[in-house]
């Protein structure tokens, strides 16, 4: 497998510092330092283990359009995490650190393709492990939330409207006003399509499967359209390519 990231220590000098250092400092997980590393960065997905230690992991996209992923391990104290109550230096060592460490990308195609393998324990040719240790243990938690960004973006091409979201139970509503259809992402690859918010019916696919968020349109409208008709298909899937190419914003 191609190797398709580099890392940098020129990444340090993109750190978000002015907003890093007011942070609270924490144990369990140092999210919002994760997801504000980067000054002027799109947080694409964020991922946290969730236990009382374990690891988080964070893809953004930069200004200048590349993709970056980075990972950390956090404990539930000051003894098992640095974060906890650090020093002002101790903060920027850390930060200069995830950021030197960071694997760059030029797409989020790669970064997936890069998460799968982490994910799939994938080996090299000389029977090497593809991704480190460290990304095969938060991997897939990533990957499922770059997967959930994708559907979404989909749903937004295809003229669906955020409504809600809420992290327990996990779920995320968007609706469509002409169609008269709402979408419950429940968990990465699971969702729930309702029409009149009756008639519910749940659905489940490997969304990381597909390289950018266009090319789910195909599979989303075949399952659209049996519920609202084949006639809304074409329609549906126009809108959506239109939409992808007027728009600069490209994976």
């Amino acid at each position: 497998m191609e190797k398709k990231y580099i890392i940098s220590d020129t990444m340090q000098s993109l750190i978000d510092w002015e907003h890093i250092m007011p942070m609270d400092r924490y144990a369990g997980g140092h999210d919002d330092q994760m997801k504000g590393l980067y000054k002027g960065a799109k947080v694409i997905g964020h991922y946290n283990e969730n236990g009382y230690q374990g690891m988080v992991a964070t893809c953004v996209k930069l200004p200048d359009g590349r993709f970056v992923i980075y990972n950390d391990y956090y404990g539930s104290c000051s003894g098992c995490d640095s974060w906890e109550s650090a020093t002002d230096d101790e903060v920027r060592k850390l930060c200069i650190d995830l950021a030197n460490g960071s694997f760059i990308f030029q797409n989020l195609k790669d970064v997936v393709e890069y998460l799968k393998a982490a994910r799939d324990e994938t080996k090299d040719m000389s029977g090497e492990y593809v991704a480190s240790y460290e990304w095969q243990r938060c991997g897939k938690g990533l990957l499922d939330e770059i997967g959930q960004y994708l559907f979404g973006c989909a749903l937004a091409r295809m003229g669906f409207v955020f409504v809600e979201s809420s992290p327990y139970p996990r779920k995320t509503i968007f609706k469509h006003e002409e169609w008269n259809l709402s979408i419950e992402i429940q968990t990465c690859g699971v969702f729930v399509v309702s029409v009149m918010g009756e008639n519910r019916e749940c659905f489940d696919f490997d969304m990381s499967s597909f390289p950018d968020d266009f090319y789910l349109v195909d599979k989303l409208s075949m399952i659209f359209a049996r519920k609202i008709g084949e006639s809304i298909k074409e329609k549906m899937t126009n809108n959506c390519r239109d939409a992808f190419y007027n728009s600069k914003i490209k994976s």
